[in-house]
């Protein structure tokens, strides 16, 4: 994180590529969800409440939370995990992410 709470994409992309697999279609999954998320999570910074209280700044917990969705729903058929429990969060995060997205 940045002075201003924002995540440092550079710092934040070179982490995330490292440790993930070397497989290549892991790396662009991985490539998308940071391009989808990086925005995401500096949209949350907010660290004041109404009241000008400090806050926790929620900016890195609303990534690792994007990043992890985007894996999710993105994720080749022929790698995700089957059944049901899986469909289902899968059913839902698609309802939640679209939602969301038109906030």
């Amino acid at each position: 994180m940045d002075q201003d709470g924002n995540i440092r994409e550079s710092r934040m992309r070179q982490y995330m590529l490292q440790t993930v697999s070397s497989d290549n279609w892991k790396k662009q999954l991985a490539t998308d969800a940071i391009d989808t998320c990086i925005a995401s999570g500096n949209r949350s910074v907010s660290r004041k409440d109404e009241n000008g209280v400090e806050q926790c700044n929620p900016a890195a917990m609303d990534f690792l939370y994007c990043t992890w969705a985007e894996t999710q729903l993105n994720c080749p058929s022929k790698y995700r995990l089957a059944g049901e429990q899986c469909d289902k969060v899968r059913k839902k995060l698609q309802k939640f992410t679209r939602s969301k997205r038109n906030l």
